[in-house]
């Protein structure tokens, strides 16, 4: 998947249109250092990734335990 734009992380969190929410990890141990520091910068910007399609936009919101996310995460 690319993730070709960043948006507003309370957009992310109040659409009301979402269908799904999962968890993404790095494909292979080669990737996590670079997984990792985007993570870091979505929740240092208190932003999330987009990945648009030509059917819906998918929300990476960051794992940040303060913000109220629609669902519970843990850091890790």
């Amino acid at each position: 998947m690319n993730v070709s734009h960043r948006g507003d992380l309370q957009e992310g969190c109040t659409r009301e249109d979402y269908v799904m929410a999962g968890k993404f990890k790095a494909s292979n141990s080669l990737n996590v250092n670079a997984f990792n520091d985007y993570i870091n910068y979505l929740i240092k910007k208190n932003r999330a990734g987009i990945i648009q399609s030509k059917n819906y936009l998918i929300y990476l919101l960051p794992p940040i335990e303060s913000y109220p996310l629609p669902y519970p995460v843990k850091p890790d």
